[in-house]
């Protein structure tokens, strides 16, 4: 089996036909199954889940970076969330027996195709990072798109594969393989993006803090539609660290400064492990205990990546609840 996971993450959330869009130039290869769709409007950035063989799913990440090119201008996007092209980051995930060595030859050359058949300047990272200081995302978005220009004039900066030149209208895209992770979020009763950076930086394995948790980059924004402060996370190393890690080390230091927390929320997919679960019947406890179901709707069905492959596919786009921001 060669078994492949993919979560492109779309520089575009807000636009419902374009939300759409992206999804249906995935689904236009054969092979692939959509699991997840899940838009942030603040972040102004959709994260899209499909599985498939190997060569389907590149078939599919060609079939959304030609629609994207076709659709999508970086000069336009505002978000909060940190970004530096159209197409931000593809990564790939070996699920089951497939063979990471696999995974890992089909993302490079999947780097490569990008580049030369679009034109676009690709860096890698993760487990194929061609250099060491390329292995996190972090310092590949550093400026974002807006600091894009500049970096690409330095040599340093040079791309893995495709174009030494700027895009304005593209930007740059980032290919990578990593272990299954989470993109998990915790609410704050408070709109202070201050706390939510303080408590951020507490926590995460990088931090400065007593509860710091191995295997956790923290980001804390304010989120207007949701009308509060974030505490924004990517558990890496979910042998280490569950969801449920998370949220209680956000609520220590939020008592710290008396602000209770107003429920979390998941972006796209998790595997079961992200959560402590005995039993399929332990689900509701954990997520009325985390406040799942508060702000965005939870179904273990699309959420759960085990629970959405044991379901036959029926080839629909998978629902999504787009919020209404509250300042329209």
């Amino acid at each position: 089996m060669d078994l492949v996971e993919c979560v492109p993450n779309v520089s575009e959330g807000q636009n419902h036909s374009l939300i759409r869009g992206m999804a249906q130039s995935v689904m236009k290869a054969t092979g692939v199954r959509l699991l997840n769709l899940d838009p942030g409007y603040s972040a102004n950035r959709t994260v899209l889940t499909f599985v498939g063989k190997g060569q389907a799913v590149v078939a599919a990440i060609m079939n959304l970076m030609a629609w994207s090119l076709d659709h999508l201008d970086m000069r336009c996007h505002k978000g909060v969330h940190p970004r530096m092209g159209a197409v931000d980051v593809i990564p790939l995930i070996a699920l089951g027996d497939t063979d990471p060595a696999y995974v890992q030859q089909l993302a490079l050359n999947l780097a490569d195709q990008i580049g030369s058949r679009f034109g676009q300047a690709v860096y890698t990272y993760g487990q194929i990072a061609q250099t060491p200081q390329r292995t996190n995302l972090g310092p590949l978005r550093k400026g974002q798109y807006e600091g894009l220009k500049d970096r690409l004039g330095l040599d340093c900066w040079r791309p893995d594969f495709g174009p030494f030149a700027f895009d304005p209208r593209f930007g740059a895209t980032a290919v990578g393989v990593r272990k299954l992770m989470v993109a998990y979020n915790v609410n704050l009763e408070t709109d202070n993006v201050r706390v939510a950076r303080t408590i951020a930086a507490r926590i995460r394995s990088s931090g400065r803090g007593t509860r710091r948790l191995e295997g956790l980059q923290s980001i804390g924004w304010r989120i207007p539609e949701f009308g509060c402060a974030q505490v924004s996370n990517n558990i890496l190393d979910l042998s280490k660290t569950t969801m449920e890690d998370v949220f209680s080390a956000v609520q220590r230091e939020a008592d710290t400064f008396g602000i209770a927390l107003a429920g979390s929320e998941l972006v796209g997919m998790m595997p079961q492990s992200a959560l402590s679960l005995h039993h399929h019947a332990d689900i509701e406890s954990v997520v009325d205990r985390l406040g799942l179901n508060r702000i965005k709707r939870f179904d273990p069905r699309t959420h759960i990546l085990e629970w959405a492959l044991a379901q036959k596919g029926d080839g629909r786009i998978p629902p999504y609840d787009l919020p209404i921001p509250a300042y329209e």
